[in-house]
């Protein structure tokens, strides 16, 4: 059964496309280091979550996602994302980080 890989942003004030192109440089990464996956990135236009940014991976299973998350913690390129996602001058707070299994 595929994995569905979930993280949630919320931009700081002003930092909207910041965030936006930290998350599409993400993407870039993740499929540079591994294109066996689909990437999504979606955000809230409106209502309670406006404004919010979350970034999907689908895998194929979940040792798909662990072998494939192995390879990205290895790989400068992707290091260098998640200097930029966590860091002091980082664009965004992380709101959740959430993975899911399909059941059916």
């Amino acid at each position: 059964m595929s994995l569905l890989s979930v993280k949630t942003f919320r931009p700081h004030e002003g930092k909207d496309e910041e965030t936006l192109q930290l998350v599409r440089d993400a993407r870039q990464e993740m499929l540079r280091v591994d294109p066996n996956r689909t990437v999504r990135i979606f955000h809230v236009p409106e209502g309670e979550h406006a404004g919010e940014v979350s970034i999907m991976i689908e895998y194929a299973d979940l040792d798909a996602f662990k072998r494939i998350r192995a390879k990205e913690q290895a790989d400068p390129g992707w290091q260098a994302i998640g200097e930029r996602a966590n860091g002091p001058d980082r664009p965004a707070e992380t709101l959740s980080y959430d993975q899911m299994v399909e059941v059916e």
